[in-house]
């Protein structure tokens, strides 16, 4: 907004002299003088008194003079945050995100990130695939790290493509490095939550698979233990797998499975310079995790 106007006239009043206001603010006294008249005229009434004495806000002035001062504020205040956002200074950067991807891929991104931005701040929570969407779209965080679903309308970013492995008991007689789909067909699955059961559902739809599911939809720790005590087989991602030494068979499928986890966002071209930026150092991070 343009407010130069607004300050002339109380840069005058505060003066009390055109010739004053017109040095501190950096221009002629005639150019002042017929921005004055230019302003009386849009408002319809006189709003300063000419003297030798310099000059003075008529009784109608004055009682506009606050909520001018209050505009010519605000127009300032606006000017600073449009600043911070064009120059990340001190702004905040709110995602939501499967718990696996933190771990694993945004900790290091948000550790190298604050390297050279120490005045970017980060809120970061955890949640499924429904949870998520629903915080970008509504709003409540800026980016959502996750797997695709293809459901939710956002702008999309692909990060990369985690496969999907066999999780087996360990004494399972089953000896080949590769466990065909169908042989899951009957047998009791234990199915894992927070957006993993969503991207295995689609899967045993493609395929015609059909197990038989348990009620249960645990984390995957849990799924875990309870594949390791002989409890049922599960499907979980080799992200979520990353670094374990559970007691278990870890088997490729047949054909090969994946789930595509990238970033979720309203809008990429209205999305804040911090934002982007942080866009780009997580698809460096991820790139080079896996060079």
């Amino acid at each position: 907004m343009d407010t130069k106007k607004y300050e002339a006239l109380l840069a005058s009043i505060n003066l009390g002299s055109f010739t004053k206001a017109a040095e501190v603010l950096g221009c002629t006294q005639s150019g002042l003088t017929h921005m004055m008249n230019g302003l009386e005229q849009e408002f319809g009434f006189q709003l300063l008194i000419r003297g030798h004495h310099g000059v003075k806000p008529t009784p109608n002035c004055s009682r506009i003079l606050p909520y001018i001062q209050k505009l010519v504020e605000a127009n300032t205040s606006l000017d600073v945050e449009i600043k911070r956002v064009n120059t990340m200074k001190d702004s905040v950067i709110r995602i939501g995100s499967y718990t696996s991807i933190i771990m694993h891929w945004l900790s290091d991104a948000v550790k190298k990130f604050n390297t050279d931005y120490p005045n970017i701040t980060f809120e970061i929570k955890d949640g499924g695939a429904d949870d998520i969407y629903g915080w970008v779209m509504d709003g409540t965080v800026d980016i959502g790290f996750l797997s695709r679903q293809e459901e939710y309308r956002t702008e999309w970013i692909t990060l990369r493509k985690d496969p999907l492995l066999a999780i087996m008991p360990p004494d399972d007689n089953f000896t080949s490095k590769q466990i065909p789909l169908t042989e899951f067909n009957g047998k009791k699955f234990l199915m894992p939550s927070y957006g993993l059961n969503k991207d295995i559902l689609r899967m045993f739809k493609k395929y015609g698979i059909e197990p038989e599911i348990s009620n249960s939809h645990v984390n995957y720790n849990v799924i875990l233990s309870m594949v390791e005590r002989g409890l049922g087989m599960s499907i979980l991602s080799e992200l979520l797998l990353k670094g374990r030494e559970d007691n278990i068979k870890i088997l490729e499928t047949k054909p090969k499975i994946y789930r595509e986890l990238g970033i979720a966002i309203q809008s990429q071209k209205y999305a804040t310079t911090a934002v982007k930026n942080f866009i780009e150092y997580t698809k460096e991070t991820v790139e080079e995790i896996y060079r």
